[in-house]
C-alpha cells in the first residue's frame, strides 16, 4: 500500500510539473511584454476569420477547448471565492458551504450567459485564442470577436465540464483542496484532459 501511495504521489507530482511547465509556456507566449507591437504599421488588430464552425455551431470547437476550459474554471473559482468570502466562518475553513448553495452557484455560472459576457476569439501573433475578462489573453492588444454563438458555446461547454465531474460538490472539493490547481484537475487531469488532447496552438513566431 505504501508503495502504491508513493507511486501515486510520483505520478501526481510529474503531472503537476508538466502542467506548471505548460502554464509557464502559455504565459510566456501570451505576455504582452513579449510581443512586438512596434513597426511602421503600428499594432495589427487582425480580425478572426469566420468559418462555418465559428458562425453557426453551438458547441466549443476542439481547437479552443483548452482556453475554454481554463476560462470556465477561472469563472467558477471566482464565483466560489466570492461566495466563501461572504461567510467569515467558511472563509476561515471552520465550515463548508451548503451543498444546495454549491449546486445553485455552479449551475448558475453555466446557465447565465452573463458569466462569459465579452468572451470570444482573438488573433494573437497569427493564432486564434479565446479571450475573456480576467484571462491571460484579455490585456493583449487585439480585437475580440464575441457575441454570435460564443455565449451559447461557453454555456454548453461549462455544463459539459460539470457533467464530467461526479457532482457540483466535486468542483467545490477541488476548490477547497487547492483552488490554484483547479485548472490542472479540470482541464489536464481526470475525464476532460482538453489541454492534453487539444493544446493551445503556438504563435507563428515560435514555429
Amino acid at each position: 500500500m505504501k508503495l502504491f501511495n508513493l507511486l501515486s504521489l510520483s505520478v501526481l507530482a510529474d503531472n503537476t510539473e508538466k502542467f506548471q511547465a505548460r502554464q509557464r509556456e502559455i504565459e510566456g507566449q501570451n505576455a504582452a511584454e513579449n510581443h512586438d507591437f512596434s513597426g511602421s504599421g503600428g499594432i495589427n488588430f487582425q480580425q478572426p476569420a469566420l468559418d462555418s464552425e465559428e458562425a453557426a455551431e453551438n458547441f466549443m470547437p476542439a481547437r479552443h477547448q483548452c482556453d475554454a476550459c481554463r476560462i470556465v474554471t477561472m469563472v467558477l473559482r471566482q464565483k466560489l471565492q466570492e461566495k466563501v468570502d461572504l461567510y467569515p466562518s467558511i472563509k476561515a475553513g471552520k465550515k463548508l458551504l451548503r451543498e444546495s448553495d454549491v449546486v445553485d452557484l455552479v449551475e448558475g455560472v453555466c446557465e447565465s450567459e452573463k458569466s462569459f459576457e465579452g468572451a470570444g476569439v482573438k488573433v494573437i501573433n497569427g493564432v486564434e485564442r479565446l479571450a475573456a475578462n480576467g484571462f491571460e489573453t484579455a490585456e493583449i492588444p487585439g480585437v475580440t470577436q464575441g457575441g454570435m454563438s460564443w455565449p451559447r458555446r461557453f454555456k454548453n461547454y461549462c455544463f459539459q465540464i460539470i457533467e464530467e465531474q461526479d457532482s457540483e460538490w466535486q468542483i467545490y472539493n477541488l476548490f477547497n483542496k487547492n483552488k490554484d490547481q483547479m485548472d490542472f484537475e479540470l482541464c489536464f487531469n481526470g475525464k476532460n484532459t482538453a489541454c492534453w488532447k487539444y493544446p493551445t496552438a503556438k504563435s507563428r513566431e515560435e514555429l
